[in-house]
């Protein structure tokens, strides 16, 4: 994989690299669409794709993971699956996909990571019922391994190695990348406490919490929002196109209420923290995300002022 073309500096991102893939493998199969998708367990995306003649599939169309052929793929841990028809197989002859799209061929393989975590899939459809060869599912097993490869190395740089969130190098790539017309809103996050816990159980006993603490973060949010670790006992989530401030003050008590359940230690007692937290929204706060970041910190401290383990909306 680190031949000529495969270097990880060919790409800039993993979406540059899918970019190429799907390129490629438009110039050895000779099938009208071929696409990568990206899921959440929940929501399939698609990252890039490339059609012929008909458009079957566009870039940035979202499914129900259970409703998408990419579902299909991923079932039951399967290493490929190819289908000759969609409209007569037990797997997608049901599908609203199917029903729009009619009879095609469909082939896809997993973007399987060393961990056992599945990214998504490579995928190609045709416009036509056909049997695929052999050597077209190695090229795109070969095409999941590389975007496999690149992932982890992405992973590398803006994931944060001890909780598995992201970390202030992906949030400082956010701010390059965000979109303008759409609406945020950030949760600056401060545990409350935390030293103590540090200085009562130890520091493997407080990496342990951290994990489990990112855990209850990542479940009180969507798939699709961010939550980052950006300082020793510092997160932040930023919830995109969400439907109100009183949805988001929701989604704040969640998170208040999941962090304040008991945790567990190794020496059988259990720790409690709480947290602080600080919200602000875009456009309603502030001309830049960085601005709502900021706000959102300040509101935090008003938080924390008014006695910890609640939450505070700018200016409100």
């Amino acid at each position: 994989m680190t031949g000529p073309g495969w270097s990880s500096k060919e790409f800039g991102s993993v979406e540059e690299a899918a970019s190429y893939v799907v390129d490629l493998l438009g110039q050895f199969i000779g099938a009208n669409t071929l696409f990568v998708a990206a899921n959440d367990r929940k929501t399939n995306r698609i990252l890039k794709a490339f059609n012929r003649e008909q458009e079957l599939v566009s870039e940035g169309t979202e499914l129900p993971l259970p409703e998408s052929y990419c579902g299909a793929v991923l079932a039951e841990g399967r290493q490929s699956l190819a289908i000759r028809n969609t409209a007569d197989h037990p797997l997608t002859c049901g599908l609203d996909v199917t029903r729009k799209l009619g009879a095609r061929a469909f082939a896809g393989v997993p973007i399987v990571l060393r961990d056992g975590t599945t990214y998504g899939t490579v995928c190609v459809m045709d416009t036509e019922p056909r049997d695929f060869e052999e050597k077209d599912i190695r090229l795109l097993s070969a095409m999941a391994s590389l975007l496999a490869y690149m992932i982890e190395l992405e992973n590398a740089v803006v994931v944060d190695s001890l909780s598995g969130l992201y970390n202030r190098n992906f949030v400082n790539q956010f701010l390059q990348t965000w979109n303008k017309n759409r609406q945020y809103a950030v949760l600056y996050i401060d545990l409350d406490g935390f030293k103590a816990v540090n200085d009562s159980y130890g520091h493997e006993a407080g990496d342990r919490l951290l994990k489990l603490t990112a855990e209850r973060f990542k479940s009180c949010v969507r798939g699709t929002d961010v939550v980052a670790r950006i300082g020793g006992d510092e997160f932040l989530c930023v919830l995109a196109d969400y439907d109100s401030e009183e949805h988001v003050r929701q989604v704040a008590d969640r998170i208040l209420q999941k962090l304040g359940e008991p945790y567990g230690t190794e020496s059988g007692r259990s720790a409690l923290i709480t947290c602080s937290i600080g919200i602000s929204l875009y456009p309603e706060d502030g001309g830049s995300l960085e601005e709502i970041i900021r706000k959102a910190d300040l509101a935090m401290y008003e938080a924390k002022a008014r006695g910890k383990n609640s939450y505070a909306v700018f200016g409100r």
